[in-house]
């Protein structure tokens, strides 16, 4: 693997995609349609500047969580000469399908040389294959406490997009493969190619590996041990945008308004009723920060009855004016595109 002799003639950037069962799909396309806008001039798709293909044990289809089927290009083989192995996780209730044989073969691509990459939950699986003791990975925030109790040993991360570490990439998935692409692409070909992927793909910019998690108060539901606060959590964040009251609350899980409020802070440590307004003001944050939307539309999406309420909440919970924070969250991100220009610039 990694051999003077094709090194001197493989394309500039070279993956190949490893399946496992029940892999979430967003994952995968993510990441190979950054290849293909990457690989070719004019939308033509052509293999040239990059290359991918994807494994298999066999050329059955292998099923996505959404139920869609992919069908590998390639049984399993001493691995192809590539630059990264990426490796696509999903539902981890499907990792004990997974074969001895991709594990092996994972493990087997790492000692060869090969950069491995694991999306989404696959980092389970590179942690099984004994590639990661010692190491620092990326999780998604949502299988933390899964992973630390499955794999003691390794150091999980759930508060950026991706991690790079020695010749092990992981990321927690979702739209974070994208940016991890770019960030590959960036590598190989220069800020200028990644920012022309980035426009075909309709993306406003690419995120750091640092940055964090998109995570809107969700933690907290997979630490209460009280059904009842359970169902509670997960309705609250189903409801952000509406105009939830702990009364409709209580109706809505057949409990009195007293039980639920003895319950909530007997857990929570805090009432139902202020839980859900800082649940709104951290989802407002999130999309101040994340979107282009008016502070009067986040107000309205996040279930605040007018600005002036949402103001007012805001400024209780953070100590600052929401238009403050935003002209804040706007000079950092125009400092960051100024950055990436003048890279971009530097290159050309």
């Amino acid at each position: 693997m990694n051999t003077s002799a094709s090194a001197a003639v493989r394309p500039p950037l070279s993956v190949a995609f490893l399946l496992l069962p029940e892999f979430t799909l967003l994952a995968l396309t993510g990441f190979i349609e950054a290849l293909r806008h990457a690989a070719d001039r004019g939308d033509r798709s052509r293999q040239l500047h990059c290359k991918w293909t994807i494994l298999g044990t066999h050329l059955t289809p292998v099923r996505a969580s959404c139920g869609i089927e992919v069908a590998p290009w390639e049984v399993l083989r001493p691995i192809p000469e590539c630059d990264y192995l990426v490796v696509v996780g999903g539902l981890t209730s499907a990792h004990g399908r997974v074969q001895r044989e991709l594990v092996d073969f994972i493990r087997r691509a790492y000692d060869d040389g090969t950069t491995v990459v694991g999306l989404c939950t696959a980092t389970f699986i590179l942690a099984r294959a004994g590639i990661l003791d010692a190491s620092r990975c990326c999780v998604h925030h949502f299988h933390l406490d899964e992973f630390r109790k499955t794999y003691p040993c390794v150091e999980p991360v759930a508060d950026q997009l991706f991690i790079a570490d020695r010749r092990v990439i992981t990321c927690a998935g979702g739209s974070g493969t994208t940016d991890l692409a770019l960030h590959l692409i960036e590598q190989h070909f220069g800020a200028s190619m990644a920012a022309k992927v980035a426009s075909q793909m309709v993306c406003d910019h690419w995120r750091a590996h640092n940055h964090p998690q998109a995570r809107i108060a969700t933690d907290s539901v997979r630490t209460v041990h009280d059904p009842i606060v359970q169902r509670a959590l997960s309705l609250i964040q189903y409801h952000l945008s509406g105009r939830l009251t702990v009364d409709r609350l209580a109706a809505m899980l057949a409990i009195s308004p007293r039980n639920l409020g003895r319950r909530f802070r007997a857990a929570m440590n805090v009432p139902p009723g202020s839980y859900i307004k800082n649940a709104r003001v951290d989802l407002a944050e999130w999309l101040m920060t994340n979107t282009a939307r008016t502070i009067t539309e986040v107000a309205m999406d996040c279930g605040f009855s007018d600005l002036s309420h949402f103001a007012r909440a805001y400024r209780h919970r953070r100590g600052a004016a929401p238009s403050e924070f935003r002209k804040l969250t706007v000079g950092q991100r125009a400092s960051g595109q100024a950055q990436r220009d003048a890279q971009a610039y530097s290159q050309n």
